[in-house]
């Protein structure tokens, strides 16, 4: 079930750790491409790939003519609290599942009281969607992260439905922190989640998705310890 990360997303992430590492901000001019696969040790193509997908989150700004820049729009659009420069460790991992800890349980109970039928049906079909990608080794942390979105959603609550996006960057880390060694738990507490929320069953809903956030709550703990050790 394991999937390696592809040259392209290791550039990105080298990126990411070269903007923290040399305190970049928005607006900020990065290396130039030749300079960049030179740090890197990579070629010109895959750096042109990883300043694509960084582009693509908002992360970059790419001018012509002037260069690639720090986007300005970087927190506003995507990454509200500033997350992705805080690093990919498992600290981040942790203090991120704490949130949603605390939000995403409530988040459930909501839904399972306030989801109209096509909400449910909807949370339905996405949960089979992720549940193929983890069966077929497929990187799911996008559908994923878009399922939880669409139960914050259905509690049609703005402020929720606004709160879950901002703090989604844990899907994606939590996943690549554990290496996907959760995924066949993850399944088995989306359709509890997901079955919860279809019968109308608050109580049922938040004891799912708790459970669900405190195993992941749980590995990265172990995680840290086991790297304290070593």
């Amino acid at each position: 079930m394991k999937k390696k990360m592809s040259l392209a997303e290791t550039a990105a992430d080298q990126i990411m750790d070269l903007i923290r590492e040399n305190g970049l901000k928005a607006g900020d001019r990065l290396y130039n491409e030749f300079e960049l696969a030179k740090r890197l040790n990579v070629g010109r193509s895959t750096v042109r790939e990883a300043v694509k997908s960084l582009e693509s989150r908002n992360i970059l700004t790419v001018r012509r003519g002037a260069g690639t820049f720090i986007s300005q729009t970087e927190i506003v659009k995507t990454d509200l609290l500033g997350v992705s420069l805080f690093g990919r460790d498992e600290q981040t991992a942790l203090e991120l599942l704490e949130v949603r800890l605390i939000l995403e349980p409530e988040s459930a109970a909501l839904a399972a009281m306030l989801a109209d039928e096509d909400e449910i049906k909807a949370i339905q079909k996405q949960n089979r969607k992720v549940t193929s990608q983890i069966r077929h080794g497929i990187n799911h942390s996008e559908e994923d992260a878009k399922l939880h979105q669409m139960i914050a959603a259905a509690t049609k609550n703005r402020i929720i439905a606004k709160l879950i996006p901002i703090i989604q960057h844990s899907v994606s880390l939590a996943i690549e922190i554990t290496n996907q060694e959760l995924s066949e738990s993850s399944i088995m507490y989306h359709n509890q989640i997901v079955e919860a929320i279809a019968r109308r069953d608050p109580r049922g809903a938040r004891s799912a998705m708790m459970a669900h956030m405190g195993e992941n709550r749980l590995y990265v703990l172990k995680e840290i310890e086991r790297k304290k050790r070593f």
